[in-house]
């Protein structure tokens, strides 16, 4: 394969690791965006139970004990949400390692193809010009 097209797959693959750690940086950002909803659901119940009066009457109490376990389904459903999103993290961050070894893979390979490339047209040049020195030994000039 020659260099350039080599360079071309190379440019490629860094379009798709471009790609790919775009879409790990949104996948973070829902991330912290679900923690944030949890640590809010988290506060609403301490307010819950900070706001509970000691003279409190019992329809009160039951209130505050039916918005608290509201509240408790909803940061289990939250917590829920956090684990799907870090195991989605985890993976996007494995496709992004894994798109960075290809490019780099490629990357060395186009090194290599243009060294490659150099040597072999160093030698043609070389012959060519051995070529020439033999043709005038020949005729004598």
């Amino acid at each position: 394969m020659t260099s350039k097209r080599l360079a071309r797959l190379v440019r490629l693959k860094k379009l798709a690791e471009q790609a790919e750690a775009a879409e790990l940086a949104d996948q973070r950002r829902s991330l912290t965006e679900a923690k944030g909803r949890l640590d809010d659901v988290h506060r609403a119940m301490d307010e819950a139970e900070a706001s509970l009066d000691p003279a409190a009457t019992a329809s009160e109490l039951v209130q505050v004990a039916a918005y608290r376990d509201h509240l408790s389904e909803k940061a289990k459903q939250q917590r829920a949400e956090v684990a799907k999103k870090a195991i989605s993290v985890r993976t996007q961050e494995a496709e992004v390692k894994s798109a960075w070894q290809d490019r780099r893979l490629l990357e060395g390979v186009h090194g290599r193809a243009v060294e490659r490339e150099a040597v072999e047209a160093a030698g043609k040049a070389h012959k060519a010009m051995e070529a020439i020195a033999l043709s005038r030994y020949g005729k004598g000039e």
